[in-house]
C-alpha cells in the first residue's frame, strides 16, 4: 500500500516534505495543503507512515540518506497493534490463521489512512498543521468483526463514518485516453479559432509586414513558453508552415516565420522585444494572486510573533522538524490567538483541494 500510495496517490512525496522540512512553519504548511491538493496528499501520507512505522523519518526523508542507527542498519518494520483476533469460539488452522491476520492487519492499515487524512484536512482547515502524531497508537482505529460459518470463515469490515477515499484507482485506460483526445480537441480548436484574420509579422525576408495568419495546415503544433523576457513568459505555438517555422503568440496578434524552428523562436522574442519598446508590453505580466491568510493575528502581540519566529528558526538551524513539532503547534496557536480545537471559518485563496462536507 505504501508503494501503491507513493506511487499513486501522493506522488512526489520527497519534494513535498523536502518543503515541509525547509519551512517548519505551521503556518506556511497548512496554506501550501490547502492551495495544493498535492501537498496535501503528502502531508496525509507522511501522517499515515509515521503511525505505522517507527523511523520512518530516518529511512525516508531524506531518502536513505541516514540507513544507519549506532553503526547497525536501519530497516523498516511496521507496528500493527489491536489486530489479535478473538479467537476462543474460532477452530482456525494456521492457514486460516494466517488469512484472518492479513485480513485485521489490512483493515487496521486502510483505517489508520482514513485517519491520517482526516487529520490532514482538520490542520489545512484550522491553518495550523500539527505532524506530532503518535508513531504507533494504541490501539489503532479499527472496526471489523470475523465468523466463522458453514462455508468457512468470513471477515467484515465496517465502516460507518462518511470519508473521501483519497486512495481510489483512476479511471480505466479507455476513459482517459478519451479524456485526453476531448483536451486535445479543445486545445487544437482554441489554436485554431486565435490563429485567424490579420496579424503583425516579422520575417528576415520581409522585415515587419501584415498578413493574414498562419495556420498548422496539418493541425500539428506545439505550446511553449518564450523565454528571454523579464517579468513574463508569453505563451506562443509553434508549427511548420510554407516551408519554414512559425512561432506565434496566444495572447497578442504577432507571428515571426524562419527556416528553422530555433530561428522562428529567435524572430519572435527580437519582434516581441521591439514591439514593446515601441508600444505597451506586449503580454501583461501576470501579477502573484494576494493570498488572504486564514487568520489575522493581534499586531501588537509582538512577543509572541517574535517567539513564534524564534522558534521556527532554531528549528531549522538544529534541524529538528519532527522532534519540534508540539512546540510548533503550541507557539502557532498563541501567537493566531487560536483555540486548541482547531475551529476555522471558510477557506479563502488559492485552488480549495478539501471537501467541504
Amino acid at each position: 500500500m505504501q508503494r501503491y500510495l507513493r506511487r499513486h496517490v501522493a506522488r512526489d512525496s520527497g519534494h513535498w516534505v523536502r518543503q515541509f522540512m525547509a519551512s517548519c512553519d505551521p503556518v506556511e504548511i497548512a496554506q501550501l495543503m490547502r492551495s495544493s491538493r498535492a501537498a496535501l496528499l503528502v502531508f496525509g501520507e507522511m501522517l499515515w507512515a509515521r503511525t505505522l512505522e517507527p523511523d520512518v523519518s530516518r529511512r525516508r526523508w531524506p531518502y536513505r540518506e541516514d540507513a544507519t542507527q549506532d553503526g547497525r542498519p536501519l530497516w523498516g518494520h511496521l507496528v500493527l497493534r489491536g489486530v489479535q483476533a478473538e479467537t476462543r469460539s474460532l477452530q482456525l488452522n494456521s492457514a486460516e490463521w494466517q488469512w484472518l491476520q492479513y485480513q485485521a492487519s489490512g483493515a487496521v492499515i486502510a483505517a489508520a489512512w482514513r485517519r491520517s487524512m482526516a487529520l490532514a484536512v482538520q490542520s489545512a482547515r484550522s491553518g495550523i498543521a500539527d505532524w506530532s502524531v503518535d508513531e504507533h497508537p494504541d490501539p489503532l482505529p479499527e472496526n471489523w468483526s470475523a465468523r466463522q460459518g458453514p462455508a468457512g470463515l468470513h471477515f467484515i469490515n465496517l465502516m460507518q463514518d462518511r470519508f473521501i477515499d483519497w486512495a481510489l484507482p483512476r479511471s480505466d485506460k479507455a476513459s482517459r485516453r478519451a479524456q485526453q483526445q476531448v483536451r486535445e480537441d479543445e486545445r487544437r480548436q482554441a489554436m485554431l479559432s486565435a490563429c485567424t484574420g490579420p496579424c503583425l509579422s516579422w520575417s528576415p525576408r520581409d522585415e515587419w509586414h501584415v498578413t493574414a495568419s498562419w495556420a498548422p495546415a496539418n493541425g500539428v503544433f506545439r505550446a511553449h513558453r518564450l523565454l528571454g523576457l523579464p517579468g513574463e513568459r508569453p505563451l506562443f505555438w509553434l508549427f511548420e508552415e510554407e516551408d519554414g517555422f512559425v512561432a506565434r503568440l496566444r495572447d497578442l496578434r504577432l507571428q515571426a516565420w524562419a527556416e528553422s524552428p530555433k530561428a522562428a523562436v529567435h524572430a519572435l522574442r527580437t519582434c516581441l522585444r521591439r514591439h514593446r519598446a515601441a508600444y505597451v508590453p506586449a503580454v501583461a505580466t501576470r501579477n502573484p494572486v494576494a493570498v488572504e491568510p486564514a487568520f489575522r493575528c493581534d499586531p501588537t502581540d509582538q512577543e509572541a510573533a517574535e517567539q513564534y519566529q524564534n522558534l521556527i528558526r532554531q528549528t531549522k538551524n538544529q534541524s529538528r522538524f519532527w522532534e519540534a513539532a508540539p512546540g510548533l503547534v503550541l507557539a502557532a496557536r498563541a501567537w493566531l490567538g487560536k483555540e486548541s480545537s482547531g475551529a476555522s471559518g471558510p477557506l479563502r485563496g488559492g485552488t480549495n483541494p478539501l471537501p467541504q462536507d
